[in-house]
Parts: C-alpha cells; structure tokens; sequence
C-alpha cells in the first residue's frame, strides 16, 4: 500500500476543493464515495477525510483512496513564554503548549 505525506501553507476548505476536483478530474471512473469534516469546538484543528473509487481496467476491479486533511483554524499559532508574553514571531505547525 502507497502513502504520500506533505506538510504544506493553504487555505484548508480551498486545498480540499482542490484535491476533490482534482480527484474526480484525473479519470473518467473516478467517483466520489463519502467524505466527513472533523471541526471540534473550542479547538484550532480542523480534518476532512474524502473516500475515492475508480475502476481499474489492468485488475479488472475498483480501487479506493482515502484522503485525510488535518489543518488548523488559524495560519499561524503564536508562542507565549512562561510569563505569558507573546514571542515576536509566529510558529507554523506548532502548538503553544
């Protein structure tokens, strides 16, 4: 089984769009299955998974893909020190923690 991992900046309903149409572009037999949005409140995290088919001619059968998005609310977290004061600069993919 493939896997494919990349950590990249983007508007997060945008880069879903993206993937789902493009999906759905790059073959004829490409359907859409199901798909969910994962948005819990009171968290930055957001997560859409989109589940994929096509029919494969060479093995005569359907093939799925499964695709899982994970970003957060806001583009960039800013870190506080130990006295609450914020840090001049933000920090991608980080938590303030």
């Amino acid at each position: 089984m493939a896997k494919y991992e990349r950590i990249f900046r983007g508007d997060f309903d945008a880069v879903v769009g993206r993937v789902h149409d493009g999906v759905l572009s790059a073959s004829m037999s490409a359907s859409y299955e199901d798909g969910s949005n994962i948005e819990p409140r009171g968290v930055d995290v957001r997560c859409a998974v989109r589940v994929f088919e096509r029919y494969s001619a060479f093995g005569g059968n359907r093939v799925a893909m499964n695709v899982t998005i994970v970003g957060s609310r806001r583009p960039r977290l800013r870190l506080r020190d130990h006295r609450g004061r914020q840090s001049g600069r933000g920090v991608e993919g980080q938590h303030p923690g």
